[in-house]
């Protein structure tokens, strides 16, 4: 009876290492070469497109947390590990209000820890990195620097990637108030347009490391966007008070150290506006929106500069680049 019972126990725990093997989400198949990155090493999944394998690097921290006292900071890069990363998961969307314009809220995951970049690129590319380089697509989310994420409409990053031989790159940013509150000359120890300065630490990331995936990143194209916009420092300013004082800071001394002790969720809800605020057709919410972030559309072209790249232009790739 005893050997019996031994007997069952093990024919179940054999099915269930059996089971365990065939669903389980990391199974070896599915999983891309490690790339040993400046930080430490990472691996991703594979998908299929069209019978060509794609490898997705999802959730690459590209800088630290940016949470207490780095909030309302320049990135940071992030601190070096030594064992193998797990990146097959979409990392959380930077924090971010219902869209008025499309009156609807944002459903997915999101976190005020939201510095994640995602890669796209074929098996063939990447294998073939040692002899030929492809040309990488930087893509950075739009959504009025208040909204959006950077698996946004690229959930897969296919069919772009094997059908048009490039590497796709997206990003998260942070957003509104996280990303581009700004006191002025009262608080210089909040720098302005910090979602911006994510931009380019993504930009000078994928510079360091996209050769380990196939791609070249050597000069760029303005692709979209807008190039020069006035830039209203003054009512960035006014509001970025505005939003301090709804905040239990209010009455605070210490700018910064209040608003990094504060919950993010204190935060958003400083931000919040009633829906009516922002027009009550469609066409006045657009207006509105655009109205309140012209002001803070960059100098593309002095931010690309920052990178040290060799060449930004607007013509067509060459050849040779």
């Amino acid at each position: 009876m005893g050997n019996l019972y031994h007997n069952k126990c093990l024919f179940k725990m054999n099915i269930l290492i059996l089971f365990c093997l065939i669903f389980s989400p990391v199974h070896g198949l599915n999983l891309t070469p490690i790339v040993n990155l400046t930080s430490g090493p990472i691996q991703g999944k594979v998908t299929e497109y069209a019978s060509i394998d794609v490898y997705q690097f999802l959730g690459i921290s590209y800088t630290k947390s940016p949470v207490g006292k780095l909030r309302l900071q320049l990135p940071v890069k992030p601190d070096s590990w030594t064992e193998v990363k797990s990146v097959t998961d979409f990392g959380p969307a930077c924090l971010q209000p219902m869209n008025p314009v499309l009156n609807i809220p944002y459903t997915g995951k999101t976190s005020e820890d939201c510095l994640y970049l995602k890669i796209y690129v074929t098996e063939s590319t990447f294998n073939n990195s040692s002899e030929r380089l492809r040309p990488v697509l930087f893509w950075i989310h739009g959504g009025a620097f208040t909204f959006g994420y950077g698996n946004e409409g690229n959930t897969e990053g296919i069919p772009m990637v094997p059908l048009h031989d490039v590497v796709l790159v997206t990003m998260n940013y942070r957003l509104n108030a996280f990303g581009f509150i700004y006191f002025g000359a009262n608080e210089p120890r909040i720098p302005p347009n910090i979602g911006f300065q994510d931009q380019l630490f993504a930009l000078k990331w994928v510079h360091e490391n996209i050769h380990m995936f196939g791609g070249l990143f050597k000069r760029a194209i303005l692709e979209s966007g807008t190039v020069y916009t006035d830039h209203d420092v003054d009512t960035l300013i006014t509001d970025s008070w505005k939003l301090y004082n709804k905040t239990s800071c209010s009455k605070s001394e210490d700018v910064l150290e209040c608003m990094q002790n504060l919950t993010a969720n204190e935060i958003m809800q400083a931000m919040i506006l009633n829906i009516d605020d922002w027009g009550k057709t469609e066409t006045e919410r657009v207006e509105f929106c655009l109205k309140q972030w012209d002001y803070i559309y960059p100098h593309v072209t002095h931010a690309m500069g920052k990178l040290n790249l060799n060449h930004v232009t607007k013509d067509v790739l060459r050849e040779d680049n």
